[in-house]
């Protein structure tokens, strides 16, 4: 059998991914420079795409022509072979949850630390982001394409989006994507534990954001009663970083308003 056949066997009985260890297990007669030499000439035909340091994904035929497979078809896999546990979080998940209206271009992925040694050219299409502390209680099991994946659930991902805007275009794009977002926030019944994963300071600005630019105020009132139960409370500044002059100070959330927020037209 050649690796060719090889492969077109594991897509025919349900396979999707493969490593370079599966296959020199399968071929122990092999040298492992010949199979890598098969490999390299599958991936040039782009029957199989290398995701990750001896991974592979054998390319399905309804993304041949854009040569582009979506992470959500082999991410589980993919963390599986890492040892990494992992979620769909930021705009990725955001967009999961109904706010659709900014589009993101990679998917947001998260797991834990230390970095992991990935290539941006085998991975154009996520952007990982990192944790010392998985939040598994707070997570959601969806269905996908291929597949159950995990996504933070709507609570978290709108801290997030707030705690690592960085990553998101900023607050006043955040701000748009959580006027969105805000329809599938429930705060009224948050576990304690919930405050171990999301910085303070972040549930603050979420608050002003919720409050005073999108004018959820029953969303914003539910949080504010955890925030004040669970959070120490401090004076910040709204955006972390804007150099501009403080405009206004919101005492409610204790917020130095130091950006004008506004809302895309959705």
């Amino acid at each position: 059998m050649t690796v060719r056949a090889w492969i077109d066997e594991l897509e025919m009985t349900g396979h999707t991914t493969f490593s370079l260890e599966n296959v020199v297990s399968a071929f122990p007669y092999l040298e492992k420079q010949v199979l890598q030499n098969s490999l390299m000439r599958l991936k040039h035909e782009k029957r199989i795409v290398s995701v990750y340091r001896r991974f592979y994904v054998i390319m399905p035929v309804r993304y041949k022509s854009r040569g582009i497979i979506p992470p959500a078809y082999y991410l589980s896999e993919l963390m599986q072979f890492l040892g990494r546990p992992y979620y769909f979080g930021l705009l990725t998940a955001a967009k999961a949850w109904g706010a659709s209206h900014q589009m993101p271009l990679v998917d947001f992925v998260t797991t834990l630390y230390p970095a992991l040694n990935s290539s941006k050219k085998m991975n154009a299409g996520i952007h990982w982001c990192y944790r010392y502390k998985m939040p598994t209680d707070f997570l959601v099991e969806r269905k996908d394409a291929n597949g159950p994946v995990l996504y933070s659930s709507p609570e978290l991902t709108a801290v997030e989006l707030v705690q690592y805007e960085q990553h998101c275009g900023g607050l006043a794009n955040v701000a748009t994507v959580l006027a969105e977002l805000s329809e599938a926030l429930d705060f009224d019944k948050l576990p304690t534990t919930f405050f171990e994963y999301c910085k303070g300071t972040a549930i603050q600005r979420l608050g002003y954001i919720l409050d005073e630019v999108i004018g959820a105020k029953d969303v914003a009132d539910a949080l504010y009663k955890q925030w004040k139960a669970n959070c120490s409370v401090a004076n910040i500044s709204l955006s972390v970083v804007s150099n501009n002059a403080v405009i206004s100070h919101n005492r409610r959330w204790h917020i130095y308003v130091n950006e004008k927020l506004e809302v895309d037209d959705l």
